[in-house]
């Protein structure tokens, strides 16, 4: 299987101003708002955000609708943590106007939150411990198995903490926006640099997980690094 297979849409953010494009075919490019800047980020640009008034939007894509399984990774260093803050949200609240589908950040307390809703309202979340300095580089993430009602939280190539269940098995199909760094159009904004964002349609396997981290260098979209189905293998004794 290869790293590309179900990626719904990959944000590299290395351009110069203006619009995030997705790298994949789906072409969910994401709309500036608020004049997000890019400056050096992992790997090349990265977007480089306020935390007061800027994000990234996009209309309703089908593509974006994503109904079951769910895996979805960034680098992230914050200019200020300890801050309740997004990097990926699909749903709208504002206004109450409420229509939740999924997504995934950081607690004011320190913890990593993922939040799934089957109806598009009301719903659940998950949280796991962890403390992250500013200025650093991480390489973060979340893998939602629909069927399990489960999320795995993960930190530079490895689980955070045990994997938690008891989460809603599906995600409803919101005709809402998809956010990147905030929770939607009016607050929980992030502070600070986003890059090689990759969301996908399955969940990721831990080895890919450690493809992408690559030893803390992350890896460059195209990938050039395929992971095997090792279920496909058989050993002959």
């Amino acid at each position: 299987m290869s790293l590309t297979t179900n990626l719904v849409s990959y944000y590299k953010f290395d351009e110069a101003s203006g619009n995030a494009a997705d790298s994949t075919a789906n072409a969910n490019t994401l709309t500036n708002v608020g004049t997000v800047t890019y400056s050096a980020g992992k790997i090349n640009n990265g977007a480089s955000l306020n935390g007061t008034t800027q994000y990234f939007d996009i209309t309703d894509s089908t593509s974006l609708r994503i109904t079951g399984d769910l895996s979805v990774f960034a680098w992230v260093k914050f200019n200020t943590a300890n801050t309740a803050s997004y990097v990926l949200s699909k749903g709208f609240e504002s206004d109450n106007n409420i229509t939740r589908a999924y997504n995934f950040g950081f607690s004011a307390d320190n913890k990593l939150n993922f939040f799934v809703s089957s109806a598009g309202s009301g719903g659940g979340q998950a949280q796991v411990a962890w403390t992250p300095s500013t200025g650093t580089w991480y390489y973060i993430g979340a893998i939602y198995t629909a069927s399990a009602g489960s999320v795995s939280f993960y930190v530079n190539g490895s689980q955070q903490g045990s994997t938690i269940t008891g989460l809603q098995t599906s995600i409803y199909s919101s005709a809402s926006k998809t956010f990147v760094g905030s929770y939607d159009q009016t607050y929980y904004y992030f502070k600070g640099l986003l890059d090689e964002l990759g969301i996908w349609s399955r969940v990721l396997t831990s080895t890919e997980v450690t493809s992408l981290y690559n030893g803390g260098a992350g890896l460059q979209y195209p990938f050039s690094t395929f992971t095997p189905n090792t279920s496909n293998f058989f050993a002959f004794f």
